[in-house]
């Protein structure tokens, strides 16, 4: 796919201190973008500042500002100022690597059928424990490359910090949903799929992602991406009530009058019960610890696959962050049941 334009767009919101490794790293791009729009939305620091100044440096690089807040704003206003046949998205605090772009172009041209390609958003010289953890066990996506076509539940997530779109597959299913605040992804999958449109997935073409550095940063996120998910999920959900079971197996219970998701599968729910369970049967503590071994054992080939150096004592705490995660986005998607209408526990 050679000849086809690729745009290349990035929103920034306050991207001062990030948004200039991902633009140099844009200069180093084997297949380099024609363009690459930066959409300013009304950064109070230096991200304008900053972009302008590799206007000398990256061929077609156009710094534009939105107003309006918000990411499903900044993409859409990337979108209407982009002017290539394929859309690559990324983030301001994302660093592609050399052969990004490549990767997934090739990949796009390997699988005509699909309308998309995603690929994996790892973790950026990981330094603090916080950041180890998120760099193993945020952006989950799977080992091998693969195409997905049907539209199952939970749907597939891939991550708009790394998706590359065809531009007629976007003027089928139309922009970013603008009344959501994250999900932005989720829902851009869903609707892809509903199309009919297959999502390939290439594992080769990657970014790496700075991920927040202290613990109240990251809980203060996954409450927000936690509560987002009600709204997403009222959106396309029908009547009935969905379970999702361990080994990730959903049914649906239809003859329930309203709508809802309750995860029952989450490591949280699973040290919780065991624990309390242990209370009354202290042998079930040795099912806890056989759990919290397969569990850290999982975490521990995510962290060779991404490289992620873990020390042996951080791997207890790597295994509480990953329940204390899920307790803190449950927290959140109960709150957002609340303004939403629907029962989503997950």
């Amino acid at each position: 796919m050679s000849e086809v334009r690729v745009s290349v767009v990035v929103p920034a919101y306050n991207a001062e201190r990030t948004l200039g490794a991902c633009l140099e790293a844009l200069t180093r791009q084997v297949r380099p973008a024609d363009e690459v729009v930066v959409v300013d939305n009304g950064s109070t620091d230096g991200t304008a500042a900053v972009a302008q100044a590799f206007c000398g440096r990256l061929s077609g690089l156009r710094v534009v500002v939105e107003p309006r807040a918000g990411e499903a704003a900044a993409r859409n206003r990337g979108l209407e100022e982009a002017r290539g046949d394929v859309i690559a998205f990324t983030d301001a605090d994302c660093i592609p690597r050399e052969d990004w772009l490549d990767q997934a172009v090739r990949a796009l041209g390997a699988w005509p059928e699909c309308a998309a390609v995603a690929g994996e958003v790892a973790g950026y010289r990981p330094g603090r424990l916080v950041e180890k953890y998120l760099s193993v066990a945020a952006f989950p996506t799977p080992q091998q490359p693969c195409v997905v076509s049907g539209l199952g539940f939970p749907p597939p997530t891939f991550y708009t910090a790394n998706f590359v779109v065809r531009r007629t597959a976007l003027a089928r299913v139309g922009r970013f949903d603008e009344s959501l605040t994250v999900g932005l992804d989720v829902d851009l999958c869903v609707r892809l799929l509903r199309a009919g449109f297959p999502i390939g997935y290439q594992p080769g073409a990657v970014v790496a992602h700075v991920q927040r550095d202290s613990l109240r940063k990251m809980m203060r996120r996954l409450f927000q991406y936690g509560a987002g998910v009600p709204a997403w999920f009222r959106k396309y959900a029908e009547a009935g009530v969905w379970l999702t079971l361990p080994g990730r197996r959903a049914v649906r219970i239809s003859w329930m009058p309203w709508r809802g998701w309750v995860n029952l599968s989450t490591p949280d729910r699973f040290v919780f019960t065991l624990g309390l369970a242990t209370v009354a049967e202290p042998w079930l503590g040795v099912v806890l610890l056989a759990y919290l071994g397969r569990l850290g054992w999982k975490l521990m080939g995510v962290a060779r696959r991404r490289e992620v150096a873990l020390a042996p004592w951080e791997l207890p705490a790597v295994l509480l962050l990953h329940v204390v995660e899920f307790a803190v986005f449950t927290a959140g998607s109960i709150s957002g049941s609340l303004r939403q209408r629907v029962l989503c526990v997950v």
